[in-house]
């Protein structure tokens, strides 16, 4: 019916966006983990490796996991949202653009709009939260590893005797792991901008209402009831 093809009109062009975004996302988390298995193997081929002090204690301690975990981790996130920002802006424009032909009206906004600008670069926090996720997500199963590792000695020549173990763990964290936390990304971002868009589209040419229609079937959560309710 009418409201179900209308869905498809002002969706449907958002999913080339959604795919790309996923993509970009997924590539910049994965270069994240392979910097961590680079980073363990280099302290893993380190000179102190082959030797060191004595065992003393079997957890990693936190002088340990300091050299455990990859440098910089700021710079990751940073990565991860200049991936993904250019996508996010295409969505926005397009969620403007789709609503502007529904009234017949021009689209207020383009990619480098500032309002767009401004919008997208609000998100960062919640785009860099991702990669503070997934590095403790490592983080806790490289320690649960090396806890678990019936070597002794220091930390690199623990990690390096774990090293086939690592590289398989941060394999794992690399194939279906990266795939859903991408696609979670795009799947909340772009909605999230072209929605936002669709709304001010809307205040730009003069509506100062409008109405939910939900697809009216069993899929719609309890929560989510508000089919025929008017906003301001």
């Amino acid at each position: 019916d009418a409201h179900i093809h209308f869905a498809e009109r002002a969706f449907a062009p958002l999913e080339p966006i959604e795919r790309k975004l996923s993509r970009k996302a997924e590539r910049a988390m994965s270069e994240f983990v392979l910097a961590w298995q680079k980073h363990l193997e280099e302290l893993a081929g380190s000179d102190k490796a082959a030797g060191g002090a004595p065992f003393r204690h079997k957890l990693v301690t936190d002088a340990e996991l300091e050299q455990i975990l990859i440098g910089n981790r700021e710079k990751w996130g940073e990565l991860l949202f200049d991936r993904v920002e250019g996508p996010m802006r295409e969505a926005y424009a397009e969620g403007a653009r789709i609503m502007a032909v529904e009234l017949g009206t021009s689209a207020f906004v383009s990619t480098t709009s500032p309002h767009v600008i401004s919008f997208v670069r609000a998100r960062q926090p919640q785009i860099v939260e991702t990669i503070e996720t997934l590095r403790e997500q490592i983080q806790r199963a490289i320690v649960k590893a090396l806890d678990e590792s019936p070597s002794v000695g220091n930390i690199q020549f623990r990690v390096r005797e774990a090293m086939d173990e690592l590289r398989g763990l941060l394999a794992d964290f690399r194939g279906e792991k990266l795939g859903m936390n991408a696609l979670r990304i795009a799947r909340t971002e772009v909605p999230s901008a072209s929605n936002h868009a669709r709304m001010e589209q809307m205040r730009e040419s003069g509506l100062e209402a409008h109405e939910w229609i939900t697809s009216r079937d069993g899929t719609v959560r309890e929560g989510h009831q508000i089919d025929g309710e008017v906003r301001r």
